[in-house]
């Protein structure tokens, strides 16, 4: 079983980045009760909502490469969702955000009604599934490194 204890005995030239998983459309499942959360940077601060998401299969993604990397299940990524803590409430993009989280929990996961709030749908959607496709994208600051990211969401077809 890991631990910080044996892996603080590894020499740092051992210690390699893992692959990142295959691209492509997965069938992912809310692994946990989504989290709220805040982000302060040089750029702003914002209020977030992080939805854990896991892999339980592929849909669209390479058999080959999918084998190669191992169980799906290994793949655990966040569907984030922010907003502008300086924003008014009634703000175009705070409220975007807010029919984003709406489709989201109501469409994509199918977990909740419009009459449940969003606390409601947070604590149904543990479980839920949807379709999420995960792209590469280069780093901002080393363009030759990659980091994958959740792309979209989509309903379970």
């Amino acid at each position: 079983m890991a631990d910080f204890t044996s892996i603080a005995k590894k020499k740092m030239g051992d210690i390699e980045r893992p692959p990142l998983p295959p691209a492509g459309i997965y069938r992912m499942q809310v692994k946990e009760q989504p989290k709220f959360g805040e982000i302060e940077s040089d750029k702003g601060a914002w209020s977030t909502l992080d939805i854990q998401l896991q892999a339980v299969e592929g849909v669209t993604v390479d058999p080959k490469e999918l084998k190669a990397y191992g169980d799906p299940k290994n793949i655990v990524m966040t569907h984030r969702f922010m907003i502008d803590k300086e924003a008014p409430d009634n703000d175009a993009g705070v409220q975007r955000t807010e029919y984003n989280i709406r489709r989201f929990f109501e469409e994509h996961l199918q977990c909740a009604k419009p009459t449940d709030s969003l606390a409601e749908a947070m604590n149904n959607s543990v479980g839920a599934q949807c379709l999420a496709e995960i792209i590469w994208k280069p780093d901002r600051t080393d363009p030759e490194l990659f980091h994958a990211n959740i792309r979209r969401t989509s309903p379970r077809e």
